[in-house]
């Protein structure tokens, strides 16, 4: 009779087990506060820099030497370079700040983003807050002085509100909720999208009034026309250059102009001097320079392509990111593809050739998750939770953290990287702090050998839930529990 009992117990027991795991999901148990962001390469600014006890971050973003965290109840704190203000701290300086210091006066942030020198942060109204550089009008305010602390983008045009940001060099992008796009700042190979010097710009000449050239902060071109410091990450244009770029004066526009062409945008990119959106239909449109074949047009040239275009041959595309010269779009089946600039392989193609249409990137060796672009490298979530970088690796920002298995998404700067953890238990195997069903994997070979619930759940199919669907084994042992 004990023996009936028993069985009949255990049986009582397992079904009890199976209906609780179909109809509710086990809640993750809570876990000591651990370090969620890491971060490597090039720290001469601090911005490598992040102390173990900073936690409960939500996202990241990384500028040329300095990034902004947006933390889970909605405040950002920045840390790293703050020569322009870029930290929002009220003031300028040229100490590195190695520790990162809440920014004040914002709440309530959706989404935070990084120009060279400059910083945008969507709040939950769907306004946008700039601060740091603004030489170019890339803080969209109107004028050309640096501001220190946030101050909110008036202008802005469409019926939405903003769900997408993107910082350039000097430019700035928005995406709103109603599809279109609008940019400001610098458009000298028309990466705003101007088609015209007599639409709301200003000039080279008003910029040289006000005390302050536009190549103050020349980007490390690499090559023959630039004088270029790897180490400290510094350059000038050569005087040949100068002159040519004085030749062709660029505009700009210090307020926000509706790019053209573009509907139906879901998200938006910036790179050096051109500028990439993703279209809810999962194709790509570029515009600006491409003088290294960044736009994906299928040839380089060096005139200005302030009309978007529509990248050919690509699509199904989920996410997308633009390098200085190179730029990368993920794929709905987990594909990477590249094109642009290659001279320090950051395309991942196993060669260094500039290529002009979209190539797949295959030093990766999983399904990719998330992706971020920098200056001459690139980083990858891949399907394990692992981390990938290749291209350029002076400072060994492709050198990723090792052990790493819990990666959510990455950021890249101009030579440093930074990769936010999810802090989950190891039950939760997607890592996205639910245990369900799925995660039932062995429950089978330890239930027919225990008698006894003694086993770990596993998440098998990676949804967030244990479920029915992971006790697909079962059956095989079933017998030898009853």
């Amino acid at each position: 009779m004990n023996h009936v009992v028993l069985r009949l117990m255990r049986l009582l027991f397992t079904c009890f087990l199976i209906a609780g795991i179909i109809f509710h999901s086990v809640p993750v148990m809570a876990q000591s506060p651990v370090p969620d962001l890491l971060g490597w390469g090039y720290n001469g600014e601090g911005q490598a820099s992040i102390p173990t006890d900073f936690t409960n971050t939500k996202s990241a973003a990384a500028g040329w030497f300095h990034n902004l965290a947006l933390k889970t109840d909605g405040t950002v704190y920045a840390w790293g370079m703050n020569i322009y203000g870029q930290l929002g701290f009220g003031t300028a300086d040229t100490d590195p700040h190695p520790i990162p210091e809440q920014v004040a006066g914002l709440s309530d942030v959706t989404v935070v983003a990084a120009g060279s020198y400059h910083s945008m942060v969507i709040r939950q109204d769907g306004t946008v807050w700039v601060w740091g550089n603004n030489n170019q009008g890339q803080l969209g305010d109107g004028s050309t002085e640096k501001s220190y602390t946030p101050k909110q983008v008036t202008g802005l045009g469409g019926t939405g509100v903003a769900r997408s940001i993107a910082g350039g060099w000097g430019h700035s992008l928005v995406a709103l909720s109603d599809g279109t796009v609008w940019a400001w700042g610098l458009n000298q190979k028309g990466q705003i999208g101007l088609t015209s010097a007599e639409t709301s710009m200003q000039s080279y000449a008003l910029q040289e009034e006000q005390g302050e050239s536009i190549f103050t902060e020349s980007p490390p071109f690499l090559s023959n026309d630039i004088l270029f410091d790897a180490s400290i990450g510094e350059a000038a244009l050569t005087s040949s250059a100068m002159s040519s770029a004085l030749n062709s004066p660029p505009f700009y526009s210090p307020t926000p102009i509706q790019v053209p062409v573009l509907d139906n945008i879901a998200s938006v990119s910036s790179g050096y001097y051109h500028s990439i959106a993703l279209r809810s239909d999962g194709t790509v449109w570029t515009w600006g320079d491409n003088q290294a074949g960044q736009l994906g047009l299928g040839y380089a040239d060096t005139v200005s392509h302030p009309t978007p275009q529509m990248v050919p041959g690509l699509n199904g595309v989920t996410a997308i990111a633009a390098g200085y010269w190179h730029s990368l779009a993920l794929k709905s089946d987990g594909t990477l593809w590249a094109w642009g600039r290659n001279v320090e392989g950051q395309l991942g193609n196993g060669n260094t050739a500039n290529q002009y249409s979209p190539v797949q990137v295959t030093v990766v060796t999983r399904p990719v998750r998330s992706i971020a672009a920098g200056a001459y490298h690139n980083l990858a979530v891949l399907s394990d939770r692992s981390v990938a970088g290749w291209g350029w690796n002076q400072h060994s920002q492709t050198v990723t953290p090792q052990g790493v298995n819990n990666a959510s998404r990455v950021a890249a700067g101009f030579a440093h990287s930074l990769v936010l953890l999810l802090n989950l238990p190891p039950w939760d195997v997607n890592n996205d702090g639910v245990i369900n069903v799925l995660d039932l994997s062995s429950v089978g070979s330890c239930w027919g050998q225990t008698g006894t619930p003694g086993w770990i759940p596993q998440d098998v199919n990676q949804d967030g839930i244990i479920n029915v669907l992971d006790l697909a084994i079962i059956g095989s042992h079933w017998g030898a529990i009853y």
